[in-house]
């Protein structure tokens, strides 16, 4: 069988036919102010020495990306890099029949290499290049196969939604839990497992109000129950008044998940860090204490309790270069856990820390795509962890399967050792 990303396989094809009219020359041109009177006039066209308006070469480019946006590979693609070349004008009248084939496969990093083209009814090519995309999360777990050819000639009112498979309802039930940097990334993704396993969740967050609002919104949807929490763990008050607001709404809080974490600083550890470091600190260790002094003692009086830490593979073996104050902040987190787990477990309550290798979130955002595939090629299992990977470690550790694990650094990295 050949290797396939999002359910496509090299070979695979889509196409898109298109008239190219004045109409849609003077729409792009709207849209793009680009109004060079080669474009927009016939005479200037023909002072140059062409028969009619000459049409946009991004005009023509766009019908490309309807096809990878809406059918090769389709809904939740990410667009790396592209390159066009254009062997002849086109003009209004011309019919163009624009296509996207997969030439190259990359399970490990969930990349697809596109060959691009576009010929006239005459059969002259009008274009061709090359496109490099990546799957999300979500389309990347599709599993139903793509057909070999799809001739894509539906309006936009006939494209049906996506279903990915493999979505759960809503099952068991579990007490409360709070995750902080709830609203995007890795805490989103926890909050959502530990929704689906029936825990009622609070979603963490420090700024994105309206992103933290859209996923407890999409856990409700799904029968889940699900509220917002609002608080800057880097500030100096203390979050005794909002908990304590929390668990009128939800009930006691019976789990703590610290995924929060500031924005990646990059700099050598000879530099002046020192200020980033206590930012650190400050959001991990400080926001965590913080949290737990008023969180522990109903925990403590139900004699059950799961807190988890969100740590980082870089804590694992040698540290990457020019991260020095994210590493020192995980590591005191990693020397609270063990401290933790030590002393409430008398209590009852586990405290435990998981550690994802890279996974492509908005926190890592800057790593480059061959940054991304050489890690891929690292990793004994070849692929790069996805949220949900790191989602059912913590979901397990926060329920019944976790209840004799404590003081445990888990790794979520697919295999270095």
């Amino acid at each position: 069988m050949s290797e396939s990303v999002g359910g496509w396989s090299v070979g695979a094809s889509a196409e898109h036919t298109f008239d190219m009219t004045e109409a849609l020359i003077d729409q792009y041109a709207a849209l793009s102010g680009d109004f060079n009177p080669i474009h927009m006039k016939k005479e200037a066209a023909n002072a140059s020495g062409f028969p009619r308006r000459v049409a946009h070469g991004w005009l023509s480019g766009a019908f490309l990306f309807r096809i990878v946006g809406m059918t090769l590979p389709g809904p939740g693609v990410l667009v790396q890099s592209m390159t066009l070349d254009w062997k002849q004008p086109l003009f209004p009248g011309d019919r163009v029949t624009a296509k996207v084939t997969v030439t190259k496969v990359s399970v490990a990093a969930q990349v697809l290499v596109l060959g691009l083209s576009g010929t006239t009814a005459t059969g002259a090519l009008a274009f061709s290049g090359t496109m490099t995309v990546q799957m999300s999360n979500e389309l990347a777990k599709a599993t139903v196969a793509a057909p070999a050819a799809v001739s894509e000639a539906r309006t936009a009112a006939e494209v049906k939604p996506v279903v990915v498979p493999g979505a759960r309802t809503i099952t068991g039930s579990g007490p409360p839990v709070l995750v902080t940097g709830g609203a995007r990334g890795i805490g989103r993704a926890i909050a959502e497992e530990l929704a689906r396993r029936g825990h009622p969740v609070a979603l963490g967050y420090a700024t994105g109000a309206a992103e933290a609002e859209s996923a407890a919104a999409a856990i409700r949807a799904q029968g889940g129950r699900a509220v917002t929490f609002g608080f800057d763990l880097a500030s100096d008050q203390s979050p005794r008044a909002a908990l304590e607001r929390l668990a009128a709404e939800l009930g006691p809080i019976g789990g703590l998940v610290h995924a929060a974490t500031p924005s990646l600083d990059r700099a050598a550890a000879s530099e002046s860090v020192l200020p980033s470091v206590e930012r650190y600190l400050k959001v991990y260790v400080g926001g965590a204490l913080s949290l737990l002094e008023v969180l522990l003692p109903s925990m403590k009086a139900a004699k059950h309790g799961r807190v988890v830490f969100l740590g980082t593979s870089a804590l694992f073996g040698a540290p990457p270069p020019n991260m020095a104050a994210y590493v020192t902040g995980k590591s005191a987190l990693l020397g609270l856990m063990k401290s933790l787990s030590v002393e409430l477990g008398p209590s009852g309550i586990t405290c435990n820390m998981v550690s994802p290798g890279l996974t492509v979130t908005d926190l890592t955002r800057d790593t480059s795509p061959r940054q991304q595939l050489a890690e891929a090629q690292r990793i004994p299992l070849r692929r790069l962890a996805q949220v949900q990977d790191t989602a059912r470690v913590v979901a397990s550790l926060l329920g019944e399967d976790g209840a004799f694990i404590s003081g445990a650094h888990l790794p979520v990295t697919g295999g270095p050792v």
